[in-house]
């Protein structure tokens, strides 16, 4: 469920496990009922494989929403959560095959794909040569599917794959419309090790904060943008001081949402790769976060944000 206008970003949300299948639709319409009641509040309901998720951009309202699930005893939420995504930086092709024999009958599929980089918000996208008439539509079906579950599993750390190209180059089974789970496996299979081949990187939402400050305070407020991973965007003169918008990691937003927050507002940026932190050797797109705030010892610090105001 929707709201008109905006699409919404769904970079934050929770999830409400084991329910059992037969009332997966009616806490779904409960959930939407209580989005309804807050006109400010841009979530959407989903259902999940065995669970039923909310998503939004607004950390606060998404907690408040938590809270009255639990109040309202509608079932027990799971805590809120950032949704990370992976993609590809590269291009690298693949080809699978996968054969197996049981009481004398083969099952047989084999295909070869390419993985690209597609422009940010482009989401998946999943082509054929439309001229080879070698491949058969039932079988680019059950290629696609494979591949699709595969991007839905994502490759480095199990987040889904988006903007993304995928190309199917080749494809042969012994009978068409009698192989289709050989041809999705092979397809899901060869998608993985092109993926992997195609600089994959792990992705996170950004947020940007419009940070008003005196200009005595610049440099200790950037060091706190810092220590939240963060990057300057812009600085600008006002009348009283400096307009900082900085771009910080939504993860480190959201350490900092039970520290007496009051009236933080936040506007969705973009996604970006995770950026290791200094000495990290984890694995490529992959970082490792100190959490905030920062060091005490580092001194308090007043940041004056638009609709927000924390002392460190």
């Amino acid at each position: 469920m929707t709201r008109p206008g905006r699409a919404v970003h769904r970079i934050l949300s929770f999830s409400v496990y084991s329910i059992p299948l037969e009332e997966r639709v009616s806490i779904r319409q409960k959930l939407e009922d209580l989005i309804q009641e807050n006109p400010r509040l841009r979530a959407e309901v989903h259902i999940d494989h065995d669970r039923v998720s909310v998503s939004g951009e607004d950390e606060l309202q998404l907690l408040e929403l938590r809270l009255k699930v639990i109040q309202r005893e509608l079932a027990e939420p799971g805590d809120l959560k950032v949704n990370y995504l992976e993609t590809v930086f590269g291009s690298a092709e693949a080809e699978h095959s996968y054969l197996r024999e049981t009481g004398g009958s083969r099952n047989y599929g084999y295909c070869r794909l390419r993985v690209e980089a597609g422009p940010q918000g482009s989401g998946f996208q999943f082509r054929y040569d439309l001229d080879n008439e070698a491949i058969a539509k039932q079988s680019i079906q059950a290629i696609e599917a494979g591949v699709r579950e595969g991007a839905q599993g994502g490759i480095l750390r199990g987040y889904e794959l988006v903007d993304l190209k995928v190309t199917l180059l080749a494809s042969d089974c012994d009978e068409v419309g009698r192989h289709q789970m050989s041809l999705k496996i092979a397809g899901a299979m060869a998608f993985r090790e092109a993926a992997q081949r195609a600089r994959p990187v792990v992705l996170e939402p950004m947020m940007e904060a419009t940070i008003d400050v005196p200009t005595p305070f610049m440099s200790s407020v950037m060091e706190d943008i810092h220590a939240r991973y963060g990057r300057i965007e812009s600085i600008s003169q006002t009348v009283d001081g400096l307009l900082i918008r900085a771009a910080i990691p939504v993860a480190e937003v959201l350490r900092s949402s039970g520290r007496g927050r009051s009236g933080y507002t936040t506007r969705f940026l973009r996604y970006e790769p995770v950026r290791r932190s200094r000495g990290s050797d984890g694995e490529a797109g992959t970082g490792v976060r100190t959490p905030w705030p920062p060091d005490p010892r580092r001194g308090a610090v007043a940041m004056k944000m638009r609709g927000y105001s924390e002392v460190g």
